[in-house]
């Protein structure tokens, strides 16, 4: 299954087979996000992200062609790939948390 994206392409919710996590982000709320995560950066090689919005809503925005966003609010999730630029908003106040996975 896959995110709806406003434009661009499809954003996946579910890790790729053999994918496991090993690590997690402190929960982040509006006051609590980092400008780093607001503005354009990315995951390192071979480590994939699972943004999980634990309430409120968040848009996730890919940077590069093809443009890519979407609103995602309490309960949804959304795999992050390994070294593809995107930034975070807060659209309503909440809270998200990041876990880390690698093959």
């Amino acid at each position: 299954m896959t995110s709806t994206a406003d434009s661009g392409r499809p954003l996946p919710d579910a890790l790729p087979p053999g994918v496991h996590a090993y690590g997690h982000s402190p929960v982040f709320t509006p006051e609590t996000l980092p400008d780093a995560l607001k503005a354009g950066h990315t995951i390192k090689a071979g480590t994939w992200g699972l943004l999980e919005v634990r309430e409120g809503a968040l848009r996730f925005v890919l940077d590069d062609p093809p443009h890519t966003e979407v609103v995602l609010t309490a309960g949804q999730q959304i795999v992050i790939e390994p070294e593809v630029r995107h930034h975070v908003a807060f659209e309503q106040p909440g809270s998200f948390q990041i876990t880390f996975c690698r093959a």
